[in-house]
């Protein structure tokens, strides 16, 4: 694979995990009326929480990953991202508890598993779609950047 488009490639990864990850930090809503269908209503405080600790967990990711990206490479680091990601959102929709307590604190750790996952494709994404532009006499640089 020539090296242009093995950029354009690794550009398109990054803009579709930085698109799975803004899905990822929207379908709370979506998973708080599934449960009040199904009877057990989340309160103010479950709700706070379910919505407050993805981006706990998002901070941590960021902080992170930049350094994890530096020492296991881009890509094996995007994909731990992906993973934590991927297995964070499974668990939030296998949850069961014996309990709305059980429930809410596999919920929690859940969210917040993805947080870091979603946290950490932010400073990976941007580092591998500048990578794949710089000093490659891309005219378009500065485009694709953006579109990440």
């Amino acid at each position: 694979m020539s090296r242009v488009r093995a950029n354009h490639c690794n550009t398109i990864i990054a803009a579709v995990a930085n698109l799975s990850t803004a899905y990822n930090l929207a379908n709370i809503s979506l998973g708080l009326i599934l449960l009040e269908a199904n009877g057990i209503a989340a309160g103010p405080v479950e709700k706070s929480i379910l919505s407050s600790v993805v981006f706990a967990g998002a901070i941590a990711g960021q902080l992170s990953f930049g350094y994890i990206g530096d020492c296991l490479g881009r890509g094996p680091a995007m994909q731990l991202t992906m993973a934590l990601s991927i297995a964070g959102a499974l668990v939030s929709g296998l949850v069961a508890g014996n309990g709305r307590a059980a429930l809410f604190t596999q919920l929690y750790g859940a969210r917040f598993v993805l947080g870091v996952g979603v946290g950490g494709v932010y400073p990976l994404a941007a580092t591998v779609a500048a990578e794949s532009t710089a000093g490659h006499g891309d005219k378009h640089g500065g485009r694709t950047k953006s579109l990440v």
